[in-house]
């Protein structure tokens, strides 16, 4: 793996928005900033599923994210990493990839972009050079991972306002520059993260259902392997 995507930056960036639903104030625009954005990750990880989509700087990448994503079953949809994109599919511990032949050349050498562009990959979610990209199908992981990168005293309520028709609290971050909005009727999910310059990942379609299925004829990654080392 030519690029390490560590699980902090990618929580810190990736949080976004949401349909919280209701009429009556959920009472978040009255707590801390802290404990709006504990209850804004509580309300994430305990959906079933979620609709990712935007697109923000993290450091010197630029990610941009279309995916659906499954509690911790898995997600499916689209990644481009400064202009590089892949398909992503995880079902389970297994996660599947298929890109261009600059994507594979990126991630894994160009013989790699050769035999592969096209072509669908399979390897292991959790361990390997590309459990790192599988990261993005794992949303509570992600969620909660905010919560530790979100501890700090740099954090504020921006106070109750309206967002694209919604009634929202913001929580702004001084260290980053970021504001988060969080629903401020019924369910407080997360409704954006906004960076200044930056961009913005958006969260919609809470429990709705999702559909994952396993692409066929995709080549093993480990058989892969197994094969170039023998």
């Amino acid at each position: 793996m030519r690029r390490a995507l560590t699980l902090a930056a990618i929580a810190a960036a990736l949080l976004s928005a949401g349909c919280g639903g209701g009429t009556s104030s959920n009472g978040e625009a009255s707590k801390p900033a802290k404990t709006i954005v504990q209850d804004a990750v509580a309300a994430a990880t305990a959906a079933s599923s979620v609709h990712m989509k935007g697109s923000i700087a993290v450091g010197t990448t630029k990610v941009a994210v279309d995916l659906r994503l499954l509690a911790d079953r898995g997600g499916t949809g689209t990644v481009t990493l400064n202009g590089v994109s892949f398909d992503l599919v995880r079902v389970g511990d297994t996660a599947y990839f298929r890109g261009s032949a600059a994507f594979w050349k990126q991630f894994a050498g160009g013989a790699a972009a050769q035999l592969l562009q096209g072509r669908w990959l399979k390897a292991s979610a959790s361990s390997g050079q590309f459990a790192e990209l599988a990261v993005f199908t794992r949303a509570s992981e992600l969620f909660k991972q905010l919560i530790s990168s979100s501890a700090g005293a740099t954090l504020s309520s921006t106070g109750e306002t309206t967002r694209n028709g919604e009634r929202v609290i913001g929580v702004a971050d001084r260290s980053t520059g970021s504001v988060l909005y969080v629903a401020a009727r019924g369910t407080p999910y997360p409704v954006a993260l906004t960076r200044k310059g930056s961009g913005e990942i958006a969260f919609d379609r809470w429990n709705e259902k999702v559909e994952l299925t396993a692409p066929p004829d995709a080549i093993d990654a480990a058989e892969l392997a197994r094969s170039a080392g023998g």
